[in-house]
């Protein structure tokens, strides 16, 4: 709102109008009260009578001219709903602008979000191929349908958004995909930046080298997971729970945490970079 009033009283297009309006109206309320010499004021009509001879009376009527303020009399309302029309559509013309601009993000964000959507079941799709008419579950290492499934899923999310990267995760979760035993599908480098994480409770997962950056874990659950040299920079872990997983060169720079979060035994998020959001609440307050 004070964005937008600061660019209306700095829009000469605004402001030059209303000065004009003022300054009238301000000369107007003086010339009217005789506090402004300005020779303005009403025509009057001057009766003169002359005598010429003793029997014939001549009377002279003279009428004083027009003057500026008769003629602005005259003027002043047309130009005062030319100018207040004049504003009044360009008011109209930025408002249509503005809806017009709205209307274009929130048409782009909803295509946005069809494509993720579209990306996203088509994964679904190919990977459920793999595991049911490819034996992707019981493949061996080394076999060409886990490098298909892994390269179809690094692929995928390079073009989703985090809703629908943490689907993913929870999608390989769920069938097995990441299990701490079997790893059918490598986490190593896998991006899953700004992936959703809320609530999920994991269990014997492998999330070793994963890029989990800016993803949300609020009141997540890492049983025995294992997230060593994963990057969780500027994730928010409060109400998190990882107690019992593997944090082994874990990267928390800048990671949000509370009194809530819950660690293995003698580790310090701190040393890792991560922040206490309730010590800087405290803080803040003993401050004020």
């Amino acid at each position: 709102m004070e964005t937008r009033f600061i660019k209306f009283i700095t829009n000469p297009i605004y402001t030059i109008p209303i000065t004009v309006i003022f300054i009238v109206i301000v000369a107007w309320s003086l010339v009217r009260n005789n506090k402004l010499e300005t020779g303005f004021g009403t025509s009057e009509t001057v009766s003169v009578e002359t005598q010429k001879t003793p029997i014939v009376k001549i009377t002279k009527v003279y009428s004083a001219r027009k003057t500026l303020w008769d003629w602005m009399q005259l003027l002043i309302i047309p130009i005062a709903l030319v100018i207040i029309s004049t504003v009044l559509s360009k008011i109209q013309k930025e408002r249509e602008e503005e809806r017009a601009a709205s209307q274009k993000i929130r048409e782009e964000e909803i295509a946005a979000k069809i494509e993720y959507e579209n990306a996203f079941q088509i994964y679904l799709k190919n990977l459920s191929d793999l595991i049911l008419e490819h034996n992707l579950l019981t493949s061996d290492e080394g076999h060409i349908v886990r490098a298909l499934a892994s390269t179809r899923t690094r692929t995928t999310l390079r073009v989703l958004d985090g809703e629908r990267r943490g689907r993913v995760i929870r999608f390989l979760y769920d069938t097995g995909l990441i299990d701490t035993d079997k790893k059918i599908i490598s986490t190593k480098d896998l991006d899953l930046y700004g992936a959703n994480m809320i609530g999920f409770h994991f269990k014997n997962a492998c999330l070793t080298n994963a890029c989990l950056d800016n993803s949300d874990f609020r009141g997540a659950k890492m049983d025995n997971v294992n997230l060593s040299k994963a990057s969780l920079k500027k994730a928010i872990l409060r109400d998190a729970d990882f107690e019992n997983a593997d944090l082994t060169g874990i990267s928390l720079s800048e990671a949000l945490y509370d009194n809530r979060t819950k660690w293995p035994e003698n580790f310090n998020p701190k040393d890792y970079g991560a922040i206490n959001c309730d010590e800087i609440v405290t803080i803040s307050e003993e401050n004020y």
